[in-house]
C-alpha cells in the first residue's frame, strides 16, 4: 500500500527573516519549517508565522549545538490556500531556513499528532561519504511522515545525497569559515514496524559538529483524536 504523504514543494535560503513559497500552498496541507540560527546567546526561538495565518507548533524542542548553533523544527496545517510567505526568527548572522509543503491524500481535517518517542540527537557531522545517522525512532501508527533536520556550523561546503531511509526536501550550503548548513529530509513509514534509525549518506565536506532533530508526524482524520502519554494532537 503506498503512502498518502507527498512533498508538494520546498525552498531554502541562507539567512532567516522571510522566505516565500514559489507556488500557492493548498488549504489543509502540512507545512514544515526548519530553522538554524546563531545560538551564541542561546536565544529563545519563537514560532514562525506566515501570510496564511498558519499556527506552527514545535515538532521537537529547540536544540543548542556545541558550536553554538540553535536548531528548531516546526509544523502546522495551512488554513487557507494562496500565496504564502513564512517569517522566522532572525539573528542577522549565520542563519539558515528550509520550508516545505506536504500533502496528505486523505486530508488533515483533524489536524496532526506529534509522536514524542524520539529525542534530540547530537552527532558530529562526518566528513567524506560516511553520512550521518539520527536516533532510533519507533512508529506508533500506520503511514507516518518522518522529518529529519540536520544543521551544523562548518568550515566548508557540505552536501548530502539521498540516504537509504530519507530523501532531501531542501538544503542550504554556505562555504567558507563560519558557514552554516541546514537540511530538511523526509520519509514515510508504512505499517507499524519496530524501531528504525533515519540515515543520510554524505558526499563530502568538512563539518565538525552539528545536531539532528527528528519528528514523527501522524495525520488525524476529521472526527478522530489521539491523546496518549507519547503523542500530542495539534488541531487545525
Amino acid at each position: 500500500m503506498p503512502t498518502n504523504w507527498s512533498l508538494t514543494q520546498s525552498k531554502a535560503q541562507i539567512g532567516a527573516g522571510t522566505l516565500a513559497f514559489d507556488s500557492n500552498v493548498a488549504a489543509g496541507s502540512f507545512l514544515a519549517v526548519a530553522l538554524e540560527v546563531d545560538g551564541a546567546t542561546n536565544p529563545t526561538i519563537p514560532a514562525p508565522t506566515d501570510s496564511r495565518g498558519t499556527v506552527y507548533s514545535a515538532l521537537r524542542p529547540a536544540f543548542l549545538t556545541t558550536n553554538q548553533q540553535k536548531l528548531s523544527l516546526w509544523g502546522g496545517v495551512a488554513p487557507t490556500s494562496g500565496a504564502n510567505t513564512v517569517s522566522t526568527f532572525d539573528t542577522g548572522s549565520f542563519d539558515a531556513v528550509v520550508i516545505a509543503e506536504f500533502a496528505y491524500a486523505l486530508g488533515l481535517g483533524g489536524g496532526f499528532t506529534i509522536d514524542d518517542n524520539d529525542d534530540n540527537y547530537l552527532d558530529p557531522i562526518p566528513t567524506g561519504a560516511n553520512g550521518c545517522a539520527g536516533d532510533a525512532m519507533t512508529p506508533v501508527k500506520d503511514d507516518e511522515l518522518v522529518l529529519m533536520m540536520v544543521g551544523t556550523d562548518n568550515g566548508g561546503a557540505m552536501t548530502f545525497g539521498n540516504g537509504s531511509t530519507m530523501v532531501i526536501a531542501a538544503q542550504t550550503v554556505l562555504s567558507g569559515a563560519g558557514g552554516d548548513w541546514c537540511v530538511l529530509a523526509y520519509g514515510t513509514v508504512l505499517g507499524v514496524p519496530g524501531s528504525f534509525t533515519p540515515t543520510l549518506t554524505g558526499t563530502g565536506g568538512t563539518g565538525t559538529s552539528g545536531a539532528i532533530l527528528e519528528a514523527l508526524v501522524s495525520a488525524v482524520a476529521e472526527g478522530q483524536s489521539f491523546y496518549t502519554s507519547r503523542r500530542r494532537r495539534v488541531g487545525r
